[in-house]
Protein backbone atom coordinates (compact mmCIF):
# COMPACT_ATOMS: atom_id res chain seq x y z
CA UNK A 1 0.00 0.00 0.00
CA UNK A 2 0.91 3.59 0.02
CA UNK A 3 3.15 4.96 2.39
CA UNK A 4 1.16 7.73 3.37
CA UNK A 5 -1.82 4.77 3.91
CA UNK A 6 0.41 2.55 5.56
CA UNK A 7 1.15 5.45 7.78
CA UNK A 8 -2.15 5.09 9.46
CA UNK A 9 -1.27 1.82 11.13
CA UNK A 10 2.06 2.80 12.61
CA UNK A 11 2.25 4.20 15.82
CA UNK A 12 3.67 7.34 16.64
CA UNK A 13 2.95 10.15 18.82
CA UNK A 14 -0.63 9.06 20.86
CA UNK A 15 -1.72 12.60 20.59
CA UNK A 16 -1.79 12.20 16.48
CA UNK A 17 -5.85 11.43 16.10
CA UNK A 18 -5.04 11.16 12.63
CA UNK A 19 -3.29 7.81 13.25
CA UNK A 20 -5.20 4.20 13.95
CA UNK A 21 -4.55 3.03 17.58
CA UNK A 22 -3.49 -0.53 17.59
CA UNK A 23 -3.22 -2.39 21.10
CA UNK A 24 -2.27 -6.18 21.41
CA UNK A 25 -3.52 -8.58 24.15
CA UNK A 26 -0.94 -8.72 26.64
CA UNK A 27 -1.52 -10.99 29.77
CA UNK A 28 -0.09 -8.42 32.33
CA UNK A 29 -3.44 -5.93 31.35
CA UNK A 30 -6.12 -9.17 32.57
CA UNK A 31 -7.90 -9.89 35.15
CA UNK A 32 -7.33 -13.25 36.95
CA UNK A 33 -10.32 -14.22 35.24
CA UNK A 34 -9.24 -13.23 31.82
CA UNK A 35 -5.69 -13.96 32.14
CA UNK A 36 -6.82 -17.97 32.91
CA UNK A 37 -9.91 -18.37 30.35
CA UNK A 38 -7.19 -16.63 27.29
CA UNK A 39 -4.45 -18.65 28.17
CA UNK A 40 -6.26 -21.78 28.56
CA UNK A 41 -7.86 -20.83 24.65
CA UNK A 42 -5.60 -18.80 23.17
CA UNK A 43 -2.77 -20.79 20.82
CA UNK A 44 -4.57 -24.56 21.87
CA UNK A 45 -6.13 -26.78 19.63
CA UNK A 46 -9.38 -27.13 20.26
CA UNK A 47 -12.62 -28.28 18.47
CA UNK A 48 -16.35 -26.92 17.67
CA UNK A 49 -18.83 -28.86 18.19
CA UNK A 50 -22.12 -27.56 15.34
CA UNK A 51 -25.76 -28.81 15.80
CA UNK A 52 -28.61 -26.20 15.20
CA UNK A 53 -31.05 -28.59 16.56
CA UNK A 54 -31.78 -31.87 18.44
CA UNK A 55 -31.67 -33.82 15.67
CA UNK A 56 -28.14 -32.14 14.64
CA UNK A 57 -26.69 -33.10 18.14
CA UNK A 58 -27.24 -37.05 17.78
CA UNK A 59 -24.88 -36.42 14.93
CA UNK A 60 -22.98 -32.94 15.69
CA UNK A 61 -20.29 -31.72 13.22
CA UNK A 62 -16.94 -31.94 14.61
CA UNK A 63 -14.12 -29.23 13.49
CA UNK A 64 -10.74 -28.91 14.39
CA UNK A 65 -9.37 -25.58 14.99
CA UNK A 66 -6.73 -23.08 16.96
CA UNK A 67 -6.74 -19.60 18.42
CA UNK A 68 -3.27 -18.20 17.11
CA UNK A 69 -1.79 -16.07 19.55
CA UNK A 70 0.92 -15.46 17.09
CA UNK A 71 2.76 -11.37 16.92
CA UNK A 72 1.06 -10.53 13.73
CA UNK A 73 -2.15 -13.18 14.38
CA UNK A 74 -2.81 -12.26 18.10
CA UNK A 75 -6.12 -10.37 18.82
CA UNK A 76 -5.26 -6.71 18.36
CA UNK A 77 -7.97 -4.35 18.64
CA UNK A 78 -7.79 -1.04 16.18
CA UNK A 79 -9.52 2.07 17.21
CA UNK A 80 -9.66 5.28 15.17
CA UNK A 81 -9.85 8.61 17.43
CA UNK A 82 -11.16 10.52 15.16
CA UNK A 83 -14.35 8.94 14.42
CA UNK A 84 -14.85 6.67 17.78
CA UNK A 85 -14.68 3.27 16.08
CA UNK A 86 -12.78 0.41 16.86
CA UNK A 87 -12.18 -3.34 15.31
CA UNK A 88 -11.31 -5.96 17.82
CA UNK A 89 -9.49 -8.72 15.44
CA UNK A 90 -8.61 -12.24 16.11
CA UNK A 91 -7.25 -15.38 13.70
CA UNK A 92 -8.87 -18.32 13.63
CA UNK A 93 -6.77 -21.52 11.80
CA UNK A 94 -8.36 -24.87 11.13
CA UNK A 95 -6.26 -27.77 12.11
CA UNK A 96 -6.25 -31.80 11.39
CA UNK A 97 -8.73 -32.58 8.04
CA UNK A 98 -8.72 -28.94 6.24
CA UNK A 99 -10.97 -28.73 3.51
CA UNK A 100 -13.42 -25.82 2.38
CA UNK A 101 -16.10 -27.62 3.70
CA UNK A 102 -15.35 -27.71 7.53
CA UNK A 103 -13.90 -24.15 6.78
CA UNK A 104 -17.37 -22.71 5.87
CA UNK A 105 -19.20 -24.95 8.21
CA UNK A 106 -16.93 -22.95 10.96
CA UNK A 107 -17.60 -19.72 9.37
CA UNK A 108 -21.44 -20.14 9.96
CA UNK A 109 -21.35 -21.29 13.35
CA UNK A 110 -19.39 -18.49 14.28
CA UNK A 111 -20.88 -15.78 12.35
CA UNK A 112 -23.87 -15.36 13.97
CA UNK A 113 -22.59 -14.46 17.54
CA UNK A 114 -26.10 -14.30 19.17
CA UNK A 115 -26.61 -17.91 18.28
CA UNK A 116 -24.30 -19.84 20.82
CA UNK A 117 -26.78 -22.10 21.14
CA UNK A 118 -25.94 -23.71 18.08
CA UNK A 119 -22.19 -24.28 18.89
CA UNK A 120 -20.15 -25.35 21.71
CA UNK A 121 -16.13 -24.84 21.42
CA UNK A 122 -14.06 -26.95 23.94
CA UNK A 123 -10.44 -26.96 24.69
CA UNK A 124 -8.73 -30.00 25.89
CA UNK A 125 -6.03 -29.62 28.56
CA UNK A 126 -2.85 -29.52 26.56
CA UNK A 127 -0.99 -31.94 29.01
CA UNK A 128 -3.22 -34.65 27.94
CA UNK A 129 -3.72 -33.80 24.44
CA UNK A 130 0.83 -34.33 24.73
CA UNK A 131 0.50 -37.24 26.04
CA UNK A 132 -1.50 -38.65 23.66
CA UNK A 133 -1.13 -36.68 20.07
CA UNK A 134 -3.65 -38.72 18.49
CA UNK A 135 -6.31 -38.03 20.93
CA UNK A 136 -9.70 -38.58 19.20
CA UNK A 137 -11.81 -35.45 19.97
CA UNK A 138 -15.07 -36.98 18.57
CA UNK A 139 -14.96 -39.63 21.08
CA UNK A 140 -13.71 -37.39 24.17
CA UNK A 141 -16.70 -35.20 23.30
CA UNK A 142 -19.17 -38.31 23.72
CA UNK A 143 -17.69 -38.35 27.32
CA UNK A 144 -18.34 -35.10 28.21
CA UNK A 145 -22.00 -35.42 30.01
CA UNK A 146 -24.50 -32.78 29.56
CA UNK A 147 -22.08 -31.23 26.81
CA UNK A 148 -25.24 -28.49 25.49
CA UNK A 149 -25.45 -26.98 28.76
CA UNK A 150 -22.00 -26.42 30.14
CA UNK A 151 -20.75 -22.70 29.86
CA UNK A 152 -17.17 -21.32 30.32
CA UNK A 153 -18.65 -20.25 34.14
CA UNK A 154 -19.32 -24.42 34.99
CA UNK A 155 -16.31 -25.12 33.33
CA UNK A 156 -13.48 -22.52 34.52
CA UNK A 157 -11.98 -25.04 37.31
CA UNK A 158 -12.19 -28.07 34.98
CA UNK A 159 -9.03 -29.83 34.90
CA UNK A 160 -9.99 -32.01 31.36
CA UNK A 161 -11.84 -29.11 29.66
CA UNK A 162 -12.89 -25.74 28.68
CA UNK A 163 -16.51 -25.22 27.14
CA UNK A 164 -16.63 -21.70 25.80
CA UNK A 165 -18.58 -19.79 22.55
CA UNK A 166 -17.90 -16.42 21.11
CA UNK A 167 -19.42 -14.14 23.48
CA UNK A 168 -17.18 -15.62 26.16
CA UNK A 169 -13.91 -14.58 24.49
CA UNK A 170 -14.90 -11.36 23.06
CA UNK A 171 -16.36 -10.39 26.24
CA UNK A 172 -12.79 -11.61 27.86
CA UNK A 173 -10.70 -9.79 25.37
CA UNK A 174 -12.87 -6.48 25.40
CA UNK A 175 -13.02 -6.40 29.52
CA UNK A 176 -9.61 -5.69 29.43
CA UNK A 177 -8.33 -4.41 26.03
CA UNK A 178 -11.68 -2.12 26.03
CA UNK A 179 -11.68 -1.12 29.95
CA UNK A 180 -12.44 2.15 30.00
CA UNK A 181 -10.05 4.89 32.20
CA UNK A 182 -11.83 7.34 34.65
CA UNK A 183 -13.69 9.83 32.63
CA UNK A 184 -14.00 7.94 29.23
CA UNK A 185 -17.21 6.93 27.68
CA UNK A 186 -17.90 3.13 27.56
CA UNK A 187 -17.60 0.73 24.81
CA UNK A 188 -20.79 0.03 22.79
CA UNK A 189 -20.88 -2.51 20.38
CA UNK A 190 -22.77 -1.77 17.18
CA UNK A 191 -23.93 -5.18 17.10
CA UNK A 192 -23.98 -7.99 19.20
CA UNK A 193 -25.75 -10.33 16.66
CA UNK A 194 -23.05 -10.88 13.99
CA UNK A 195 -19.60 -10.45 13.35
CA UNK A 196 -17.63 -10.03 9.76
CA UNK A 197 -15.19 -12.87 8.91
CA UNK A 198 -12.54 -12.74 6.62
CA UNK A 199 -11.49 -15.89 5.49
CA UNK A 200 -8.46 -17.01 3.85
CA UNK A 201 -8.08 -20.68 1.80
CA UNK A 202 -5.88 -22.03 0.00
CA UNK A 203 -5.56 -25.63 -1.67
CA UNK A 204 -3.00 -27.25 -3.74
CA UNK A 205 -4.12 -28.87 -6.74
CA UNK A 206 -1.11 -30.66 -8.45
CA UNK A 207 -3.19 -32.26 -11.28
CA UNK A 208 -4.96 -28.87 -12.03
CA UNK A 209 -8.51 -30.24 -12.33
CA UNK A 210 -10.21 -27.46 -10.23
CA UNK A 211 -12.03 -24.88 -12.37
CA UNK A 212 -13.70 -21.79 -11.80
CA UNK A 213 -17.26 -22.85 -11.48
CA UNK A 214 -15.85 -25.38 -9.02
CA UNK A 215 -14.20 -22.90 -6.52
CA UNK A 216 -17.13 -19.67 -6.87
CA UNK A 217 -19.50 -21.81 -4.85
CA UNK A 218 -17.28 -22.04 -1.78
CA UNK A 219 -15.85 -18.85 -2.13
CA UNK A 220 -19.10 -17.10 -2.02
CA UNK A 221 -20.30 -19.66 0.83
CA UNK A 222 -16.84 -18.12 2.84
CA UNK A 223 -18.36 -14.65 2.22
CA UNK A 224 -21.30 -14.86 2.64
CA UNK A 225 -20.82 -16.71 5.64
CA UNK A 226 -23.26 -19.19 5.05
CA UNK A 227 -23.15 -23.55 4.83
CA UNK A 228 -23.62 -25.22 1.54
CA UNK A 229 -27.69 -25.49 2.35
CA UNK A 230 -28.09 -22.06 0.73
CA UNK A 231 -28.11 -21.93 -2.62
CA UNK A 232 -26.64 -19.14 -4.04
CA UNK A 233 -27.26 -17.03 -7.41
CA UNK A 234 -23.34 -17.67 -7.89
CA UNK A 235 -23.69 -16.34 -11.66
CA UNK A 236 -26.08 -13.50 -10.76
CA UNK A 237 -23.36 -12.68 -8.10
CA UNK A 238 -20.50 -12.88 -10.11
CA UNK A 239 -22.43 -10.71 -12.73
CA UNK A 240 -23.03 -7.93 -9.46
CA UNK A 241 -19.68 -7.63 -8.64
CA UNK A 242 -19.02 -9.37 -5.80
CA UNK A 243 -15.96 -11.72 -7.40
CA UNK A 244 -12.69 -10.46 -8.10
CA UNK A 245 -9.68 -12.69 -9.67
CA UNK A 246 -6.88 -10.85 -9.60
CA UNK A 247 -4.70 -13.78 -11.14
CA UNK A 248 -5.24 -17.11 -12.49
CA UNK A 249 -5.20 -18.64 -9.54
CA UNK A 250 -6.06 -16.51 -7.07
CA UNK A 251 -10.12 -15.08 -6.34
CA UNK A 252 -11.33 -13.29 -4.19
CA UNK A 253 -14.98 -12.26 -2.76
CA UNK A 254 -16.95 -9.91 -0.78
CA UNK A 255 -20.57 -8.91 0.48
CA UNK A 256 -21.93 -7.24 3.65
CA UNK A 257 -21.04 -10.38 5.49
CA UNK A 258 -17.58 -10.93 5.40
CA UNK A 259 -14.74 -11.60 2.31
CA UNK A 260 -12.76 -14.66 1.61
CA UNK A 261 -9.97 -14.59 -0.53
CA UNK A 262 -9.05 -18.00 -2.07
CA UNK A 263 -5.78 -19.34 -3.59
CA UNK A 264 -5.17 -22.42 -5.66
CA UNK A 265 -1.71 -24.28 -5.97
CA UNK A 266 -0.78 -25.24 -9.20
CA UNK A 267 2.60 -27.89 -9.81
CA UNK A 268 4.46 -24.66 -10.76
CA UNK A 269 3.43 -22.72 -7.93
CA UNK A 270 3.52 -24.37 -4.74
CA UNK A 271 5.60 -23.35 -2.54
CA UNK A 272 4.71 -19.81 -3.36
CA UNK A 273 0.77 -20.37 -2.04
CA UNK A 274 2.19 -21.60 1.00
CA UNK A 275 3.39 -18.42 1.86
CA UNK A 276 0.53 -16.53 0.76
CA UNK A 277 -1.61 -16.34 3.79
CA UNK A 278 1.58 -13.76 5.16
CA UNK A 279 0.99 -11.09 2.62
CA UNK A 280 -2.66 -11.96 3.41
CA UNK A 281 -2.62 -10.70 7.09
CA UNK A 282 0.17 -8.36 6.21
CA UNK A 283 -1.79 -6.30 3.11
CA UNK A 284 -4.86 -7.91 2.44
CA UNK A 285 -6.25 -7.72 5.87
CA UNK A 286 -5.15 -4.10 6.67
CA UNK A 287 -7.15 -2.97 3.39
CA UNK A 288 -10.01 -4.50 4.66
CA UNK A 289 -9.90 -3.54 7.63
CA UNK A 290 -9.54 0.27 6.39
CA UNK A 291 -13.34 -0.21 4.37
CA UNK A 292 -14.78 -1.52 7.21
CA UNK A 293 -13.36 1.01 9.48
CA UNK A 294 -14.81 3.55 6.80
CA UNK A 295 -18.39 1.88 6.59
CA UNK A 296 -18.70 1.77 10.80
CA UNK A 297 -18.14 4.91 10.85
CA UNK A 298 -20.17 6.35 8.49
CA UNK A 299 -23.24 3.89 9.72
CA UNK A 300 -23.20 5.66 12.84
CA UNK A 301 -22.42 9.15 11.43
CA UNK A 302 -25.57 8.03 9.68
CA UNK A 303 -27.39 6.50 12.89
CA UNK A 304 -26.65 9.66 15.14
CA UNK A 305 -28.18 11.81 12.45
CA UNK A 306 -31.57 9.82 12.21
CA UNK A 307 -31.62 10.21 16.13
CA UNK A 308 -32.87 13.97 15.93
CA UNK A 309 -36.56 13.79 16.03
CA UNK A 310 -36.82 16.84 13.43
CA UNK A 311 -34.35 19.68 12.04
CA UNK A 312 -34.72 21.70 14.55
CA UNK A 313 -33.69 19.71 17.25
CA UNK A 314 -30.32 19.87 14.96
CA UNK A 315 -28.44 23.11 16.00
CA UNK A 316 -25.82 24.69 13.13
CA UNK A 317 -22.70 23.48 16.26
CA UNK A 318 -23.72 20.27 16.09
CA UNK A 319 -24.45 20.12 12.40
CA UNK A 320 -20.93 21.34 11.50
CA UNK A 321 -19.26 19.22 14.04
CA UNK A 322 -21.04 16.09 11.72
CA UNK A 323 -19.25 18.09 8.56
CA UNK A 324 -15.78 18.06 10.80
CA UNK A 325 -15.96 13.98 11.11
CA UNK A 326 -16.67 13.77 7.05
CA UNK A 327 -14.10 15.94 6.17
CA UNK A 328 -11.73 14.11 8.51
CA UNK A 329 -12.59 10.56 7.40
CA UNK A 330 -12.41 11.93 3.82
CA UNK A 331 -8.93 13.23 4.24
CA UNK A 332 -7.61 10.76 6.42
CA UNK A 333 -9.23 7.27 5.78
CA UNK A 334 -11.23 7.93 1.91
CA UNK A 335 -9.13 7.06 -0.96
CA UNK A 336 -9.79 6.08 -4.58
CA UNK A 337 -6.65 4.19 -5.12
CA UNK A 338 -4.51 2.64 -1.95
CA UNK A 339 -1.48 0.55 -4.43
CA UNK A 340 1.07 0.82 -6.73
CA UNK A 341 -0.43 -2.43 -7.37
CA UNK A 342 -3.04 -3.64 -9.07
CA UNK A 343 -4.33 -6.75 -7.00
CA UNK A 344 -4.83 -4.52 -4.23
CA UNK A 345 -6.30 -1.50 -5.87
CA UNK A 346 -8.83 -4.41 -6.94
CA UNK A 347 -9.35 -5.56 -3.71
CA UNK A 348 -9.90 -2.65 -2.02
CA UNK A 349 -12.74 -1.54 -4.68
CA UNK A 350 -14.35 -4.81 -4.30
CA UNK A 351 -14.94 -4.41 -0.57
CA UNK A 352 -15.55 -0.77 -0.95
CA UNK A 353 -18.48 -1.56 -3.20
CA UNK A 354 -19.66 -4.33 -2.09
CA UNK A 355 -19.93 -2.51 1.62
CA UNK A 356 -21.79 0.15 0.41
CA UNK A 357 -19.17 3.26 0.92
CA UNK A 358 -19.24 5.34 -1.78
CA UNK A 359 -23.09 5.16 -1.31
CA UNK A 360 -23.23 5.75 2.09
CA UNK A 361 -21.03 8.51 1.67
CA UNK A 362 -23.28 10.01 -0.71
CA UNK A 363 -26.36 9.56 1.14
CA UNK A 364 -24.73 11.34 4.12
CA UNK A 365 -23.26 13.99 2.37
CA UNK A 366 -26.66 14.78 0.78
CA UNK A 367 -28.71 14.58 4.35
CA UNK A 368 -25.95 16.90 5.73
CA UNK A 369 -26.45 19.31 2.77
CA UNK A 370 -30.01 19.15 3.25
CA UNK A 371 -30.18 19.80 6.62
CA UNK A 372 -27.64 22.23 6.40
CA UNK A 373 -30.39 24.04 4.35
CA UNK A 374 -32.92 24.00 7.05
CA UNK A 375 -30.31 25.19 9.49
CA UNK A 376 -29.52 27.98 7.41
CA UNK A 377 -33.52 28.62 7.01
CA UNK A 378 -34.30 28.11 10.39
CA UNK A 379 -30.90 30.42 11.20
CA UNK A 380 -32.64 33.46 8.62
CA UNK A 381 -35.85 32.83 10.51
CA UNK A 382 -34.52 33.33 14.22
CA UNK A 383 -32.27 35.95 12.68
CA UNK A 384 -35.70 37.87 11.46
CA UNK A 385 -37.32 37.39 14.71
CA UNK A 386 -34.95 38.52 16.42
CA UNK A 387 -34.73 41.56 14.13
CA UNK A 388 -38.54 41.59 14.20
CA UNK A 389 -38.16 42.13 18.13
CA UNK A 390 -35.36 44.49 18.17
CA UNK A 391 -37.43 46.78 15.99
CA UNK A 392 -40.29 46.45 18.56
CA UNK A 393 -38.40 47.51 21.65
CA UNK A 394 -36.91 50.38 19.51
CA UNK A 395 -40.15 51.25 18.64
CA UNK A 396 -41.75 50.93 21.95
CA UNK A 397 -38.73 52.84 23.37
CA UNK A 398 -39.50 55.74 20.41
CA UNK A 399 -43.38 55.95 21.71
CA UNK A 400 -42.28 56.06 25.04
CA UNK A 401 -39.62 59.18 24.85
CA UNK A 402 -42.44 60.97 22.83
CA UNK A 403 -45.01 60.67 25.24
CA UNK A 404 -42.71 61.38 27.42
CA UNK A 405 -41.72 64.66 25.28
CA UNK A 406 -45.34 65.34 25.12
CA UNK A 407 -45.75 65.05 28.80
CA UNK A 408 -42.65 67.49 28.82
CA UNK A 409 -44.65 69.57 26.47
CA UNK A 410 -47.87 70.09 28.71
CA UNK A 411 -45.81 70.56 31.71
CA UNK A 412 -44.36 73.80 30.02
CA UNK A 413 -47.26 75.36 28.94
CA UNK A 414 -49.15 74.87 32.03
CA UNK A 415 -45.94 76.25 33.62
CA UNK A 416 -46.39 79.11 31.03
CA UNK A 417 -49.82 79.87 31.81
CA UNK A 418 -49.35 80.12 35.25
CA UNK A 419 -46.26 82.23 34.77
CA UNK A 420 -48.83 84.42 32.87
CA UNK A 421 -51.82 84.24 35.44
CA UNK A 422 -49.16 85.01 38.48
CA UNK A 423 -47.82 87.79 36.11
CA UNK A 424 -51.29 89.48 35.50
CA UNK A 425 -51.91 89.36 38.85
CA UNK A 426 -48.86 90.66 40.24
CA UNK A 427 -48.92 93.58 37.54
CA UNK A 428 -52.79 93.94 38.64
CA UNK A 429 -52.46 94.55 42.26
CA UNK A 430 -48.89 96.69 41.37
CA UNK A 431 -51.02 99.13 38.58
CA UNK A 432 -54.32 98.94 40.43
CA UNK A 433 -52.43 101.18 43.63
CA UNK A 434 -51.97 104.01 41.64
CA UNK A 435 -54.36 103.48 38.48
CA UNK A 436 -56.84 101.64 39.88
CA UNK A 437 -59.81 102.72 36.78
CA UNK A 438 -57.14 101.56 34.16
CA UNK A 439 -55.44 98.36 36.16
CA UNK A 440 -57.45 95.99 34.93
CA UNK A 441 -56.76 96.80 31.10
CA UNK A 442 -53.39 97.51 31.54
CA UNK A 443 -53.01 94.14 33.14
CA UNK A 444 -54.35 92.58 30.75
CA UNK A 445 -52.07 93.96 28.17
CA UNK A 446 -49.38 92.75 29.64
CA UNK A 447 -50.30 88.57 30.08
CA UNK A 448 -51.32 89.17 26.07
CA UNK A 449 -47.56 90.28 25.53
CA UNK A 450 -46.68 87.43 27.76
CA UNK A 451 -48.85 84.77 26.01
CA UNK A 452 -47.04 86.05 22.42
CA UNK A 453 -43.58 85.61 23.78
CA UNK A 454 -44.68 81.96 25.54
CA UNK A 455 -46.20 80.94 21.72
CA UNK A 456 -42.66 82.51 20.22
CA UNK A 457 -40.31 80.44 22.28
CA UNK A 458 -42.34 77.17 21.77
CA UNK A 459 -43.65 77.85 18.45
CA UNK A 460 -41.77 74.63 17.25
CA UNK A 461 -43.57 72.27 20.20
CA UNK A 462 -46.60 74.04 19.09
CA UNK A 463 -46.20 72.67 15.07
CA UNK A 464 -44.58 69.43 16.53
CA UNK A 465 -47.98 68.92 18.79
CA UNK A 466 -50.25 69.50 15.90
CA UNK A 467 -48.26 67.57 13.48
CA UNK A 468 -49.06 64.41 15.64
CA UNK A 469 -52.71 65.79 16.05
CA UNK A 470 -53.02 65.65 12.19
CA UNK A 471 -51.05 62.27 12.03
CA UNK A 472 -53.32 60.35 14.35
Amino acid sequence: MFPYIMDLFKQGNSHDRSRIKIFELLSIDEGIKSRMFTQRVLGKQQVAIIAKNANERLTPKVIQFKLLNDKSFAPHLYISPTASVGILTFSIELCGCKTASQHIDLNYALHKRNETDSYQCICLNPEKQEKNPTTDFARIVEQIPNLWTETQRTTMKNPDYLCWNLNDFVDCIMGTMGRPKDGQKRIKYFSKYRMHLFSFCSMQDIESSLSKPDIIPDLMRLSRCVDDKYMLPFDQLEKQGCILQTYENIFFASSIEGASMMAIGRKSNAAFIENLHQKFNRQYLLIYLLVILQRYTLLILERKLTEFESSEKLSDDELWKFINVICRIKTNCYYTDVSIYTHHSEFYHLCCNNLKVPETFSEISGKIELLKLTTDRNIQKALKIQEELRQAAMDRISREERNAENRQHILNWIIGILTIAQVMEASHELIKAKHEANALTLSLIIGGVCAIILILLMRKDILLFFKQIKSK
